[in-house]
């Protein structure tokens, strides 16, 4: 299937990059094929990546865990306003 040659190849690449564009749209990338390969998001993930996406400073998002709903991931700049999102830095991140 198309995410997992993805994410085997780009993933693996990007992650040793710097926070940027391209990560984002991996991140995006992913959750369209979790939504139209694997059927696994929902119509509430979708629009709440969709939503973000759509946030000044936000790079990408996408659904996180087993699947079948739950949560989302969501890359931003330091710098982005994203008002009414309860956002919280996972332990150790870092933008240097």
């Amino acid at each position: 299937r198309r995410h997992t040659r993805f994410r085997n190849v780009t993933g693996v690449q990007t992650c040793a990059l710097p926070i940027s564009p391209s990560l984002g749209a991996l991140l995006l990338a992913t959750h369209a094929s979790l939504r139209d390969d694997f059927e696994v998001s929902t119509p509430a993930m979708d629009a709440a990546v969709d939503a973000a996406v759509r946030e000044p400073g936000v790079l990408g998002a996408r659904l996180m865990g087993g699947g079948f709903g739950g949560c989302i991931v969501v890359l931003a700049r330091a710098d982005a306003r994203l008002d009414g999102w309860r956002v919280r830095p996972s332990p150790g991140a870092s933008l240097s």
